[in-house]
């Protein structure tokens, strides 16, 4: 019969496969693709996840690639990549985001639950564990995150929405009822904490399932609201992603921790958008790609003119891939694709920011190609050159403590990794529109207030 591969087996022929890709590369030390290969092998990189660190392996009936390994030996070196990988690997650590829209007799109970409470700015609280998460996948109370991964979290309850936001005639019945918590990532908030929301903004989430993200908007955007004079004047969110599942999912998330007549339809819009006498939150499917040049957006003045942009865009996430996701695959071509398609949204949001405005470009990728480099190349085009700048990713995440420990600034943004955080991985990047962009595009259709 045919000799089994053993562990020693497989790191020689995992070393003579890195060799002649060091060759074909011309790599000035030939050897250093083997050393990392039995660097990995000994530490037992990818030993827990469907992707190996050499070759191919079948699953499923699907040849899946397995150079993810090699690409991020090169990006991060030998001497961080099998600690990030094991990071990957390992359970992914939570937060709680407080609804602000509860009555919060709920966050006074789950401070006796190992949580510490953490007050952001702008209204936003959360909850984070200070001890480790050991291994969440057969703990008794564990429940699925945004994402589907394994959260050891306690399970979100039905709270009385603040009295300020009931309105007139209404009783406390079930209209009158919104969860009390939503679990997600620990890094998950700061790129829409990043963006710097205030009250009466228009805001555009432009690809926002399954909804936690738009959660820390609506906190910002919606902070202070009552039915009384002399609240804030109303905000005005779209909540926009092309998957009609996706969409699906978000809109529940939308009403079950939100005011249920803040959701409206979009044609009931006003043409100004966040005018009227209430906050306003629109969930629509247009593609991220072409928004503002094509389609229902093209017609309708709300949908051309905003203050803050929120840019949570597809990428290669290869988190869920080292943890053998069903479906996830990791190839360069895909890096490409993403890089291309990521770019083309962050070309459709700029057309329709206000002079003045802030875009937060964010991914869960750890690549290079779909991060800093995305952002690179949108600055070297000539349209955007004189029109578009940086601004610090940190700026508006003060204060934050635990929260931000272990972030990496990077050439454009900044990038929170497992190994070095609790949480992520998360990149993200704030740029803002300083004047018309080169096409004469000043993000048109009716002025929002500043």
């Amino acid at each position: 019969g045919e000799e089994p591969m053993t562990p020693s087996r497989r790191w020689s022929l995992g070393c003579l496969v890195l060799t002649l890709v060091a060759t074909a590369l011309s790599f000035q030390d030939p050897f250093m693709l083997p050393r990392v290969g039995a660097r990995l092998h000994r530490q037992g990189v990818g030993a827990r996840s469907g992707v190996r660190s050499f070759g191919k392996r079948r699953r499923g009936g699907r040849v899946e690639d397995a150079g993810l390994d090699d690409h991020f030996v090169h990006q991060f070196g030998i001497d961080r990549w099998p600690a990030l990988r094991a990071a990957l690997e390992a359970p992914v650590e939570h937060v709680l985001l407080a609804n602000p829209f509860a009555d919060d007799a709920w966050s006074h109970r789950i401070g006796e639950l190992d949580w510490q409470l953490l007050r952001a700015k702008a209204g936003v609280s959360v909850f984070f564990r200070e001890s480790p998460v050991v291994d969440n996948h057969e703990e008794e109370g564990a429940m699925e995150d945004e994402n589907g991964m394994m959260a050891r979290a306690p399970e979100p309850q039905p709270m009385p929405l603040l009295p300020a936001l009931v309105a007139d005639g209404d009783t406390l019945g079930r209209a009158g009822v919104v969860s009390s918590h939503y679990v997600l990532d620990g890094a998950s908030p700061l790129p829409a904490l990043a963006l710097a929301v205030e009250p009466g903004h228009r805001v555009l989430d432009l690809c926002a399932a399954p909804g936690g993200k738009s959660l820390v908007l609506a906190a910002q955007l919606f902070r202070g609201s009552s039915r009384d004079e002399g609240a804030p004047r109303p905000g005005f969110l779209v909540a926009n992603d092309r998957s009609a599942p996706r969409r699906g999912r978000l809109r529940r998330v939308l009403l079950e921790y939100l005011p249920p007549d803040w959701l409206v339809e979009v044609d009931e819009v006003q043409e100004d958008g966040h005018r009227g006498e209430q906050n306003r939150v629109v969930v629509c499917g247009e593609d991220a790609a072409g928004w503002g040049r094509g389609g229902w957006t093209a017609g309708r003045p709300w949908a051309q003119a905003f203050d803050r942009i929120l840019l949570d865009a597809p990428c290669s996430s290869e988190r869920h891939i080292v943890r053998g996701a069903k479906g996830a695959v990791w190839s360069q071509g895909r890096l490409k694709r993403d890089a291309q398609l990521q770019l083309s949204m962050l070309k459709s949001a700029l057309h329709v920011l206000r002079p003045g405005g802030r875009i937060v470009y964010s991914t869960c990728s750890l690549a290079s190609e779909e991060n800093d480099d995305v952002i690179g190349r949108l600055l070297r085009l000539k349209k955007f050159q004189s029109c578009v700048r940086t601004v610090s990713p940190l700026a508006n995440l003060q204060g934050l403590g635990d929260l931000t420990k272990g972030v990496e600034e990077t050439e454009f943004g900044a990038i929170m990794l497992p190994d070095r955080s609790k949480f992520g991985p998360l990149y993200w990047a704030v740029l803002e529109k300083t004047e018309m962009d080169g096409s004469g595009n000043g993000g048109g259709g009716a002025q929002a207030q500043s």
